[in-house]
């Protein structure tokens, strides 16, 4: 296996007390990565020792708040977005002196939303990001997901055609050219590795759609994962077997399902359109051709709902019936799903506590359901 050296930058790596070394641990468990911690110091001469000593590195984990230390005199008075760019600048101008290769942010949620996530400017600095208060549980996947994003940076550069002079996308996502045309993913005009790399990720791999994610796929197919554990685990299997699942670059560090091949899995099977059916119904199907005999259909989030699930209410993260949920306010891409929320998320506040705002043409609807519900509770 493969292991990646990584550089990470924090500013109290230098402290006598500080949780650096417990941070490496965690994301150093399947020994993918080999973690070197320093400390910055006054930007331009940082720059240059991260020019001369660490070029040949993988990636760089940058602290968010790189000014919070202020011991002694050589210090960092900037925050990560700063250094991130003038890392980007060495990476992408025409005397560059380094590399392309993924740049990673590692924070807490309140610096992220109070230092980051106001600055939109700087989000495409960074691949992705990850949370200082998560690491003890969420490490591990963290780290796979840090060793695919660099995977997938090789994987760009690999797959540049020369004759016809642009990267392949049907290449980098391991499907055929024609499962992807319909959709006008265009990356032909994207001018690093960096941006091609976080396209794929931010708007195919995390954004249901082309792809969908574990619970979306449980959703369709009618299942109640919790309570269908064993039976679950042979399902996927079977779709794994049928080439159901993602193989793509990011896909080691995040398990996708291809949505239209499910689809048509299930009318090679079934007589029946999928979408057709309620989770009753489906699961009956699944049952009796597969003989599984613990799986069990998933139920609404609350009585009287629709039981044809396609979605998950974005709060609760259970199955829904997008005719019962209410859309979320975002940009939507041709290739990408709507996503929605339960009435019970909005009027438990559960949807406002998380940021999720609905769509300005649900107003009208909403008052009448709320109306309702409170006449019904």
């Amino acid at each position: 296996m493969t292991t990646f050296k990584v550089l990470y930058i924090d500013d109290n790596a230098g402290a006598e007390e500080n949780n650096c070394s417990s941070f490496v641990t965690s994301l150093s468990q399947n020994k993918l990565l080999d973690i070197k911690v320093i400390a910055p110091n006054r930007l331009e001469e940082f720059i240059e020792t991260l020019v001369s000593k660490y070029s040949d590195y993988n990636a760089f984990i940058l602290d968010l708040r790189l000014n919070e230390n202020q011991e002694g005199d050589e210090v960092a008075n900037y925050l990560g977005q700063v250094l991130a760019q003038a890392i980007r600048t060495e990476q992408t101008t025409k005397d560059r002196r380094l590399v392309e290769f993924p740049l990673f942010l590692l924070t807490s949620d309140t610096k992220l939303q109070e230092y980051y996530n106001t600055d939109i400017s700087s989000h495409d600095l960074f691949d992705h990001y990850f949370f200082k208060d998560n690491l003890a549980i969420d490490g591990s996947e963290y780290e796979k997901q840090i060793f695919s994003i660099i995977m997938s940076y090789e994987k760009i550069k690999n797959s540049f055609d020369e004759n016809e002079k642009k990267y392949q996308l049907h290449y980098l996502l391991d499907c055929e050219e024609y499962e992807i045309d319909i959709f006008n993913l265009n990356i032909d005009t994207m001018m690093s590795i960096s941006e091609i790399s976080q396209f794929i990720l931010k708007q195919i791999v995390l954004r249901n759609g082309i792809l969908i994610n574990e619970e979306i796929l449980a959703s369709r197919l009618g299942v109640d994962i919790e309570k269908s554990k064993e039976d679950w685990q042979s399902i996927k299997t079977i779709l794994i077997e049928q080439n159901i699942n993602y193989k793509g670059i990011l896909s080691n560090g995040w398990l996708r399902w291809w949505g239209h091949r499910l689809i048509e899995w299930w009318d090679e099977n079934f007589s029946k359109p999928l979408i057709s059916l309620n989770a009753e119904e489906r699961v009956k199907r699944l049952k009796e051709k597969f003989n599984f005999n613990n799986l069990v259909s998933a139920q609404p989030i609350e009585e009287n709902l629709s039981t044809q699930f396609w979605t998950i209410c974005q709060v609760y993260k259970l199955p829904l019936d997008t005719s019962d949920g209410f859309l979320v306010n975002k940009n939507y891409e041709l290739w990408q799903d709507k996503e929605y929320v339960s009435l019970k998320s909005i009027i438990e506040r559960k949807s406002v506590e998380e940021g999720i705002k609905l769509h300005p043409s649900e107003k009208e609807r909403l008052a009448v359901e709320k109306s309702n519900y409170k006449a019904n509770n």
